[in-house]
């Protein structure tokens, strides 16, 4: 349907915990009291893993960066799928692939 919680798509994140500390400067802004802002959104495991395994199966796409918590709970942790580091935007709202 083309919903999106976030009308720029972006900072609407889905929950998960992270090892990150809070350093400066970063671009990794949890922005917690934006979140019940939002409407609801509800993640679509098994057609977003469906989507990231075919992506790492694309011989042209060389990383998939995804927030460790997400990849593991999609079960496609490892390989092409990698996490952007703590001083990057989070990958829990988006998924970024390198080509």
């Amino acid at each position: 349907d083309g919903f999106t919680p976030s009308p720029v798509g972006y900072f609407a994140f889905e929950d998960g915990p992270t090892n990150c500390a809070l350093r400066w400067p970063t671009l990794r802004w949890d922005l917690a009291w934006l979140q019940p802002l939002w409407p609801e959104a509800r993640l679509e495991p098994n057609r977003t893993a469906a989507l990231v395994r075919h992506l790492a199966g694309d011989p042209r796409v060389s990383k998939i960066l995804l927030e460790p918590h997400l990849a593991a709970r999609l079960g496609v942790a490892g390989g092409k799928v990698r996490f952007q580091g703590c001083r990057a935007a989070r990958h829990d709202d988006h998924i970024h692939i390198q080509i």
